[in-house]
């Protein structure tokens, strides 16, 4: 058992770890992980519980339904991060970058969007909409919780907002919509927050090839080719990557692609 302790939160995560040491936290988890990635993915594995118990939320633990069919696994907040910062680094560098809308194609349990928003308040200080779209609703509740407790609060419409403070000026919107990505409803909506602004695509290894070759279409489709907006398409453990830029080569520009464990590696397109 690991234990960790935080001044005056102490209860709060002894709790969670009564709750997930069983799991996440066990031995039996270590061992596996450990046999599969090495001393590498085990230090990976004590950032990403260390990253919950922190800001006590739940994102590491393994995640599985009826309605899943890939076991849930998480990313590594320092990937998740660098990826976002070079993205929104590039289109500062090309676009004067006021508004910004973020799509987070399968949300999980919000882990993408809670290192997004610290991002923003520390770094970016950019108003941003977000849309997060997740096809299982127990995911979607736990997506909900965290963000909570993470700061932000809950309007009439159920949308997620971290309103403007004295230390920052902007607004910070979220819009979590239990649908299957693919899902007309999902795409309807896709193509009302894409309206205006940059958009930064974020998508995980959660999907089929064909799946992602799908999706990857109807985002192109979705793109205004007359609009000189950019849109960038954040690709997390890229196994499809050679054959997605390869089919779609004419559509797409590959500007960033770092390699590494899967919990590690991503890949940055342009969709042109």
């Amino acid at each position: 058992m690991i234990i960790f302790m935080v001044r005056g939160n102490f209860k709060k995560y002894k709790l969670i770890m009564s709750n997930q040491e069983a799991k996440s936290k066990s031995f039996i988890a270590f061992a596996k992980i450990f046999k599969s990635r090495g001393v590498n993915g085990i230090w990976l594995h004590i950032l990403n519980i260390w990253f919950d118990i922190i800001r006590g939320i739940d994102t590491v633990e393994r995640y599985k339904s009826d309605s899943i069919k890939k076991t849930y696994v998480t990313t590594s907040q320092s990937s998740i991060s660098r990826s976002i910062k070079y993205a929104i680094n590039y289109l500062e560098k090309n676009k004067d970058l006021k508004n910004l809308n973020f799509v987070e194609l399968g949300a999980g349990k919000g882990k993408v969007i809670i290192v997004l928003k610290e991002l923003i308040l520390n770094k970016f200080k950019k108003h941003i909409n977000i849309l997060a779209i997740e096809l299982d609703e127990d995911l979607c509740n736990i997506f909900r919780k965290n963000l909570i407790i993470s700061g932000f609060s809950e309007e009439n419409n159920k949308n997620l907002i971290l309103k403007k403070n004295i230390n920052f000026n902007k607004k910070i919107k979220v819009k979590l919509i239990n649908e299957d990505i693919q899902s007309k409803g999902s795409q309807n909506q896709i193509k009302e927050i894409t309206k205006f602004g940059n958009t930064i695509y974020y998508c995980c290894d959660s999907q089929t090839k064909e799946s992602l070759m799908n999706l990857f279409a109807q985002l192109i489709k979705i793109k205004d080719i007359k609009s000189r907006q950019n849109t960038l398409f954040i690709y997390s453990n890229p196994r499809y990557l050679s054959e997605l830029t390869s089919i779609f080569r004419n559509e797409v520009k590959l500007i960033r692609h770092e390699i590494g464990s899967p919990q590690k590696s991503y890949a940055i397109i342009n969709i042109l």
